[in-house]
């Protein structure tokens, strides 16, 4: 986060990666955020070094601060929902109520000095006469897109066109943008039941971790920040194609390990 901050390269006014690969796309940058901050938080709850929580709770900061300046939709739709998560377990149910003054005011900050382009792209994608930041025409890009990845399933249900050859046939040479029709257009409709399935796992494990874990702190905290990156992730996978990526697999061991 604080390299992209400090060295990354802009899209259109997007923040993007500095490095090439998967961090080069903003929408990509945005989701590896969303999953990492809640995990920042839990070190956040169970270190009692000062320093450490400031080390923390300022990464925490810079993580935010890039989703709003990616420009990424998706990202901060999955970062609401992973901070409303968090809010859950750790203001309401952990009675810490200063959290909810916190997040709401630490939010505002950020979409103030963000600059306006996250609001001119969420503007944008309802309201084709104010689309200053080309989200309408991203947005019915991406429709079209799915629609076209259900046809693909269709036409291959069995084994997909093969990961990464999608594009080929989108028409417009670009991704699904949805990573459950890209495992099912490119992999095929078993292995789209498999990816769910280790979703469905790891959420599984955290439900059983936290009931396993009522009085033992540390693995409550960790069940917790686990669960908001978790649901982050699979709110963020809806506008990414991210399903052949390491982040719900790294997740689901996460879980795994935390279960065991």
């Amino acid at each position: 986060a604080g390299v992209s901050i400090l060295k990354g390269r802009t899209l259109g006014g997007r923040l993007a990666g500095m490095l090439g690969g998967i961090y080069s796309n903003p929408n990509d940058l945005a989701l590896s955020m969303v999953i990492t901050l809640p995990l920042c938080l839990g070190l956040f709850f169970l270190t009692r070094n000062r320093l450490w929580k400031a080390a923390w709770a300022l990464a925490m900061l810079a993580m935010a601060y890039v989703v709003f300046l990616t420009g990424s939709r998706g990202g901060f739709i999955a970062l609401t929902v992973a901070a409303v998560v968090c809010v859950w377990h750790f203001a309401i149910r952990g009675r810490r109520r200063y959290i909810l003054v916190l997040v709401p005011m630490v939010g505002l900050i950020l979409w103030l000095s963000s600059g306006d382009m996250l609001s001119r792209r969420l503007k944008g994608t309802v309201d084709e006469k104010n689309d200053a930041a080309s989200a309408y025409d991203s947005a019915q890009g991406r429709q079209e897109l799915f629609w076209r990845s259900i046809e693909v399933t269709k036409a291959h249900p069995l084994f997909g066109v093969g990961p990464g050859n999608f594009e080929e046939l989108s028409g417009s040479w670009h991704e699904t943008h949805n990573a459950f029709t890209q495992m099912s257009s490119e992999a095929g409709v078993p292995a789209l039941i498999l990816y769910v399935l280790i979703l469905w796992q790891g959420l599984t494990n955290i439900r059983k971790t936290k009931r396993l874990a009522s009085k033992r702190i540390e693995l409550r905290v960790l069940s917790g920040v686990l669960h908001a990156s978790f649901i982050g992730y699979i709110v963020g996978s809806v506008f990414a194609s991210v399903g052949f990526q390491f982040f719900p697999y790294v997740l689901v061991a996460y879980t795994t390990a935390l279960y065991s």
